[in-house]
């Protein structure tokens, strides 16, 4: 709630639901006025050996459209340093 009174947007990556755990994280943010979605998203590696991790995107109080989505993921390649 802190956080949603500072009036921003405010972008999640999730894990993808695919068991009850990631299911009901999902469901917690959902409740929480989150809104998820449709963006295909990689987790940027944080080591060059790393394997691509596809997540979800979720975000408040709207959900982004493609061009929010592409300012998050600049934001993401210039600020993620890889080694």
């Amino acid at each position: 709630n802190l956080l949603k009174e500072k009036n921003k947007t405010i972008i999640l990556e999730i894990e993808p639901p695919i068991d009850d755990l990631t299911i009901r994280r999902l469901n917690f943010y959902k409740r929480n006025d989150f809104y998820l979605t449709n963006h295909n998203h990689i987790q940027l590696k944080y080591h060059k050996n790393d394997n691509d991790l596809i997540l979800k995107i979720m975000s408040f109080p709207l959900p982004i459209n493609e061009k929010e989505y592409k300012l998050f993921r600049k934001y993401l390649n210039e600020k993620v340093q890889h080694e």
